[in-house]
């Protein structure tokens, strides 16, 4: 019953087990990788069709595949195809390869290592400017395994299904990053879990439901497993979290960690309620109360296979007992390896193996089926802030936003670390601030239900988020807003006017027990506001949306405020979604067209956008050209640069369209208006011809869809097309 339990312990004892870590090597750690490759070692030169070729990484817009492998001196170079014409170079190791462009793809022929993951970066030319992806890429060739006297898939696990006297093979769960494991479907409901234990050998399990019968022998080869496990073990904090987030939590009946050790509380409440069991750590597991626990099967962390200790006797005894324990109760043990994985998907995909276990696959697949639009937001982080006691997961992927960055921690921590702003720890409901925190971070214990909102240019991307009821006051009349949600809230007492940045309703934001006042930078301007803002005890985060450069980067500001209210798979799949814009504008060309965007300022002057703005790149995205003068000040403080008249009639009276921003000002009625604030208007070359455009006053408050005002630029350049934001003016 417990043949893989003794294969463990063999395992264990093995010094060259004991003292090696078995996880996959990275292309990048190996020195020389461009000149040596072990997977290609002792393969004849000549040219190989991939047995298998997966990928991993980006935003899952474009495909790789991958049309040879071609060996030269000992190395491997894979012939790889990116389903997109706009990427420039991959990079490997350090060093760039350029491809060729065919039939819409780029062709790249790099080296790789076979059998193994392999890190690429690819560099694509699609968006406003050109962005470097990361990606995995997967050359699996059994020649190679042959050549080097290896088992097939290089692992000791089978790479097709293996034969079962006595069972009809029907399918194979479909794996695509995971390394470590493998699952096969047969007759009856019966199924083979593979798990490899190192590169020779691999853990069988054959999970029989209830009431089938197998063929004789069988337990012989395999560990059996009855399936559905209904009262496990778990001894693996990554389990736990899996088990927790898939809500099958209530079959764990025992697990190996105290309240302190795994602080959730659903579990400390369980372990006060006895609905779950301390039953001692891996290392010195309570048999006693695995047994009154009605314990079937045991989940083990992967430090059980990279044990640092030598193998001393007193060890080599020590770990027979665990075994044999376990192998006397006739409880299965598994080893979970989803921390040996490289990459999020492949840690992710161990859901998999938690469901085939638990009888789940079904409502996996179903919840799966629910998420196909899911989009990847986590990427690994390089340089992660230290915070006390929390251990960095990974960090937020942006796309475009510069003035922000979003770092996971473990328990569901999140740092965001703006720029020139502070940074801000969100701290999950149930937990606690971390002891020994920098003081000049600032705490936000969700949920976040009573917020202040006095940077207006965010409510959008609240309303974005189904988020609106979160926010319990503004700091703008309704009069003031264009988003009409917002004023139906007002107008109904569900949103209050609690008093402009400078002269904040202090009474109300307390009785309103208000937990967070995010602020504009104009708070800068009155340091004596938010400092008593700060003396009530509520935190004050600044929104500096407004300096991103990018054309999308203010609406990339909604993965922050998903963080805040616990929405990141929502915030992000919006924003994929915004990004579709760019996609549809991409092959858009210079029309060499100029367009002046400018407003006029009540002492007379005139304010046009840097050429640095977004505005601007929104503008060339379009087919169009801002006006720039050569002569104009690029070192003003804010996006914006102030113009005499003179400066801008100089540069802009040949323009082509002129577009008045009414975000600041009010909307433009008629050509006759803007006459009226100066005369000098009529000379100008838009006027003449009839070619005068207004913003209407929603669009800085629209950051949700700010990327629509790309297409009006194109459809105002080109005369066709419906407009969201701009208006002509007669």
């Amino acid at each position: 019953m417990m043949r893989n339990n003794r294969k463990i312990l063999a395992l264990l004892l093995s010094a060259a087990m004991v003292l090696a870590p078995v996880s996959g090597v990275h292309a990048n750690d190996r020195a020389g990788f461009a000149d040596a490759v072990d997977g290609a070692a002792g393969l004849a030169d000549g040219t190989y069709m991939p047995d298998k070729f997966s990928w991993s990484g980006g935003s899952g817009r474009i495909d790789i595949t991958c049309t040879g492998v071609t060996v030269s001196s000992g190395q491997a170079y894979a012939t790889i195809a990116f389903s997109s014409d706009s990427y420039a170079y991959v990079k490997v190791n350090g060093t760039k390869y350029t491809g060729t462009v065919s039939d819409g793809s780029t062709v790249f022929e790099i080296p790789v290592e076979l059998n193994e993951n392999n890190e690429i970066i690819g560099m694509t030319t699609k968006m406003s400017s050109a962005h470097e992806i990361t990606y995995h890429i997967y050359v699996y060739l059994a020649a190679a395994d042959h050549a080097a006297g290896k088992e097939e898939d290089g692992s000791g696990m089978d790479s097709d299904a293996p034969e079962i006297a006595g069972l009809q093979y029907e399918s194979a769960t479909e794996i695509r990053d995971a390394r470590y494991f493998r699952i096969y479907n047969y007759s009856d409901g019966v199924k083979l879990l593979e798990i490899e234990l190192d590169r020779e050998d691999t853990a069988k399990y054959l999970m029989v439901p209830e009431g089938v019968e197998i063929p004789a022998g069988l337990e012989k080869e395999m560990t059996i497993v009855k399936s559905p496990a209904k009262s496990i073990y778990v001894a693996s904090k990554d389990a736990m979290e899996s088990l927790e987030a898939s809500g099958a939590a209530d079959v764990i009946a025992a697990a190996a960690f105290t309240a302190e050790e795994y602080t959730s509380k659903w579990y400390s409440e369980a372990l006060e309620q006895g609905t779950i069991a301390f039953a001692g750590s891996w290392e010195q597991p309570d048999f006693a109360q695995l047994i009154k626990s009605g314990c079937d099967l045991a989940l083990f962390p992967s430090e059980f296979l990279h044990r640092e200790e030598e193998s001393s006797g007193e060890n080599t005894e020590y770990l027979e007992q665990i075994i044999t324990g376990f192998e006397t109760l006739e409880i299965p043990l598994v080893v979970d390896r989803s921390a040996d994985e490289e990459t999020e998907q492949a840690k992710d995909e161990w859901k998999k193996l938690y469901a085939a276990l638990l009888g789940l696959e079904e409502q996996t697949e179903t919840a799966d089926a629910e998420k196909t639009s899911e989009i990847s937001y986590i990427t690994e982080a390089e340089n992660a802030p230290q915070v006390a006691g929390l251990t960095c997961e990974g960090q937020m992927k942006l796309d475009f936003a510069r003035c922000f960055q979003i770092y996971f921690y473990e328990g569901g921590y999140a740092l965001l670390d703006v720029a020139e702003s502070g940074q801000y720890l969100v701290v999950p409901e149930s937990m606690e601030v971390p002891e020994g925190l920098d003081e000049e971070i600032v705490v936000l214990q969700q949920p976040l239900n009573h917020i202040y909102l006095q940077a207006t240019s965010a409510m959008a991307l609240f309303r974005a988020l189904d988020s609106l009821d979160n926010v319990r006051m503004t700091g703008t009349q309704a009069d003031g807003w264009y988003i009409d949600e917002t004023v139906e809230k007002m107008e109904n007492g569900e949103m209050l006017f609690a008093g402009k940045y400078s002269e904040p309703d202090y009474e109300m934001l307390i009785d309103e027990g208000c937990d967070l006042a995010l602020e504009s930078t104009m708070i800068l301007h009155s340091p004596k506001v938010q400092e008593m803002i700060e003396m009530l005890g509520i935190p004050v985060f600044i929104d500096r949306a407004s300096y991103e450069t990018e054309p999308l980067g203010r609406s990339e500001w909604i993965k922050l405020y998903g963080v805040m209210m616990d929405k990141e798979q929502d915030a992000a799949e919006f924003f994929e979604e915004q990004t579709q814009v760019l996609d549809e504008v991409a092959d858009f060309e210079n029309t060499g067209k100029t367009i002046a965007f400018f407003y006029v300022n009540t002492d007379g002057s005139v304010v046009v956008r840097k050429k640095t703005d977004y505005i601007s790149g929104m503008i060339e995205l379009a087919g169009g050209n801002n006006v720039y003068g050569e002569n104009w000040p690029e070192d003003q403080g804010n996006s914006s640069i102030k113009l005499t008249m003179e400066e801008f009639y100089a540069e802009a009276k040949d323009a082509d369209y002129m577009v008045y921003n009414a975000t600041i000002a009010n909307e433009l009625g008629s050509v006759d208006e803007l006459l009226a604030e100066n005369e000098l208007f009529a000379e100008f070359k838009a006027v003449r011809e009839g070619n005068v455009w207004t913003t209407t006053k929603q669009l800085f408050q629209a950051t949700d869809i700010l990327g629509e005002l790309i297409a009006d630029f194109h459809h105002m350049l080109t005369g066709q097309g419906d407009m969201t934001f701009l208006k002509k003016v007669d």
